[in-house]
């Protein structure tokens, strides 16, 4: 769980520098969204990653849905409704765990 702590925090880091300017940094709206978006998206890669190594591999697990999975992450924390003076802890878990169980409905065969 340490390393995918520290994976998500790396890649936030990155599209922190990647997707702000030198005047204009992401907002801190932006940040948590992404963040969000790469917890799902760390969560639901896992479960399918454990399910590959035991030769149960999804027909979805090619790059290119590995790029679905990511772009609707992203979709479900950029709906996800946060406080506009800062998410709270309970805001946060109430969005990881919604868009981890829609993203199992979208993705996950039954």
């Amino acid at each position: 769980m340490a390393a995918a702590r520290s994976s998500i925090a790396s890649e936030v880091a990155q599209w922190v520098l990647e997707a702000g300017t030198d005047s204009t940094p992401p907002s801190p709206d932006e940040v948590v969204r992404e963040t969000l978006a790469l917890i799902i998206f760390e969560a639901v890669i896992s479960e399918t990653a454990a399910k590959m190594n035991d030769g149960s591999r999804p027909a979805w697990a090619t790059a290119d849905g590995e790029r679905q999975l990511r772009e609707t992450a992203r979709a479900l924390a950029d709906r996800t409704s946060l406080t506009i003076t800062g998410p709270s802890t309970t805001e946060i878990t109430q969005a990881v765990e919604e868009g981890i169980t829609a993203m199992r409905s979208i993705w996950m065969e039954p």
